[in-house]
């Protein structure tokens, strides 16, 4: 009996490692997830096709998306954890068969949300409820073709060689001249690469912009023989991007005319081209079968961002910059990761605008900002800066402040402006006037002055 107690004692210490040993393998095994690597946002696992972040309240965003078969869906934008889907779809008409399909939406200047489903008809999700009124579609019979909304509000339609614009949310539209080019528009986006301008990438690979609703129309630049476009945006700073299937364009406006980067990824199937608006340079783009590269600067180089999309066909990307949430939809519903962006620049007392692109045929004028003093015996509304982010609403009384440079054989004017100097007097406070350009730069050359 003397050896029951060294029994027991054997028989505890091979219940306690018959207990641990298994937790102490798996931790020994356990490998964590790579860093920023890609996660499934759940919701439904059809295909996302269209994604568009939208304003919340107290700076939150909504992420609003697009599924083949499942209709519009949001998600609170940021959180990752306890996030829930929210069916957006009260109102839309739905098919016993195949559910509803979208083709496009777009952020109204307002903060509205309008959606343009698979058969071609429109609905417009009102502010602060949960219901959609229908729209009028701009051509009969309905047929879906490409949607695009700018900060004025107004709401852009293509379908091949026809152009509209509605400034009353879809209730009436009206048709607009289209490029030369665009005997089949295959993208379009507004406020590019400008506010109030609209580029249409055409599948004769030309890039187009206009200024005035198409009275006139600029070739920014060819894709080359074969090359669609897929997507565009604004590089911030008066250029553009295009996202192609023969790799990423880039255009600069430089010296009264348009200059081509080399493209990135050439010859790779580019499926959407995404820039950060508020903080430095920043630029990411998916690949439709190659994951989501990178470039933190345009100096810098492109680096893959995370893991786990490299297998899966990309349709679209969206990024909260609030938070460094980017979202990629795919034919397995919406993925997303962190990122790390760079902190945004404080903005100083008087920042000066970034020089926007003007449709100008001359290479020896441009046309630069000019800072001037007025005598204001009382306080003066501030001037709203002449390129803004997308979701902030122009003014109609603001406009651009510009002048045009007269050449070396021209007359000076015999009119000068005051520069704000040391012995300037209090009362002396700097603003922006404007002198000859309206709200959305005119196409016509500037004639120097006389």
């Amino acid at each position: 009996m003397k050896g029951t107690p060294y029994r027991l004692r054997y028989m505890l210490v091979l219940a306690v490692l018959s207990f641990t040993a298994p937790l102490a393998w798996a931790a020994a095994h356990y490998t964590p997830a790579p860093a920023r690597s890609w996660m499934p946002a759940g919701g439904p696992q059809a295909p996302a096709l269209q994604m568009v972040m939208m304003p919340g309240g107290q700076g939150e965003g909504w992420l609003v998306v697009g599924f083949g078969g499942e209709g519009v869906w949001g998600l609170p934008a940021g959180r990752f954890e306890d996030a829930e889907w929210i069916w957006l779809g009260k109102g839309l008409p739905r098919a016993v068969a195949d559910g509803i399909t979208t083709a496009g939406l777009a952020r109204l200047g307002d903060g509205r949300l309008m959606v343009m489903l698979a058969d071609g008809r429109m609905w417009v999700l009102e502010n602060g409820s949960e219901s959609w009124r229908p729209a009028a579609s701009p051509v009969y019979p309905p047929h879906a073709g490409l949607l695009s909304a700018g900060a004025d509000g107004a709401a852009y339609f293509a379908l091949h060689a026809l152009l509209y614009r509605s400034d009353d949310a879809g209730q009436r539209w009206k048709k607009l001249a289209p490029p030369p080019q665009s005997a089949d528009a295959a993208c379009m986006l507004a406020d590019v690469p400008a506010p109030g301008m609209l580029a249409i990438g055409t599948r004769a690979g030309e890039i187009c912009i206009t200024a005035d609703d198409g009275a006139s129309w600029q070739t920014v630049g060819s894709l080359g023989r074969g090359a669609v476009c897929r997507a565009l945006a604004g590089d911030g700073q008066g250029g553009l991007y295009a996202a192609t299937t023969a790799g990423l364009y880039h255009w600069r406006w430089a010296n009264g005319g348009w200059s081509a980067d080399a493209p990135a990824f050439a010859g790779q199937d580019v499926a959407a081209v995404l820039v950060a608006g508020t903080r430095p340079s920043v630029q990411f783009a998916a690949l439709r079968l190659g994951g989501v590269w990178m470039r933190p600067a345009e100096t810098a180089e492109w680096m893959p961002v995370g893991s786990g999309l490299m297998s899966l066909e990309l349709h679209a990307l969206v990024l909260d910059e609030e938070t460094g949430a980017l979202y990629a939809g795919t034919p397995r519903g919406v993925w997303r990761t962190l990122v790390e962006l760079p902190p945004a620049e404080p903005a100083g007392p008087i920042s000066e605008p970034a020089s926007s692109p003007t449709l100008t045929a001359s290479p020896t004028l441009t046309r630069t900002p000019t800072l001037t003093v007025t005598h204001t015996p009382a306080p003066s509304p501030t001037a709203t800066m002449g390129v803004s982010r997308p979701t902030a609403a122009r003014s109609p009384t603001v406009t651009f402040t510009s002048t045009s440079l007269p050449s070396p054989t021209s007359t000076p004017s015999a009119t000068s402006t005051p520069r704000p100097t040391a012995t300037s007097t209090p009362t002396d406070t700097p603003a922006l006037i404007p002198t000859d350009t309206p709200p959305r730069p005119a196409p016509a050359t500037p004639t120097p002055a006389r």
